[in-house]
Order: C-alpha cells, then structure tokens, then sequence
C-alpha cells in the first residue's frame, strides 16, 4: 500500500479531494524528519523499504497538522 493511502487510511478519508492536502503533509513530514537528524535515505526510502518508526512519524505527523 503507497504511504498516500495508508495516511489516508489513518485520517478516516476516502476519495481523493484531500489527496494534494495529504501529500504537502506527508512531504513536510519528511522534510522535518531530515532536519531533526534523521538519515535522509531511510526518510526517502520507497514505501515498500520504509522503517516502519518512519511511517509512524509521518503518520503522527500528518494526524496532528491535519486537526486531530
């Protein structure tokens, strides 16, 4: 499953009406993460290759900017 759908998923949305929305926050995300420290090649790693701490993050991440 892309990391679009699974912080989709996380934020109870369906349809793609918020699909750009998501992706700006799943973008920032990332971006913060490197700029903490974190291994720029493990943040851009594809979906599939994601450590799954990293997939957490972003999905917090995108839960907190997104008004939960």
């Amino acid at each position: 499953m892309a990391l679009l759908d699974e912080v989709k998923l996380s934020l109870r949305l369906s349809g793609t009406d918020f699909d750009e929305e998501v992706q700006g926050l799943i973008d920032a995300a990332r971006k913060d993460l490197i700029r903490i420290g974190v291994i720029q090649e493990k943040v851009e790693a594809e979906d599939g290759q994601l450590d799954p701490l990293i997939k957490r993050a972003i999905i917090t991440y995108c839960k907190a900017e997104f008004g939960y």
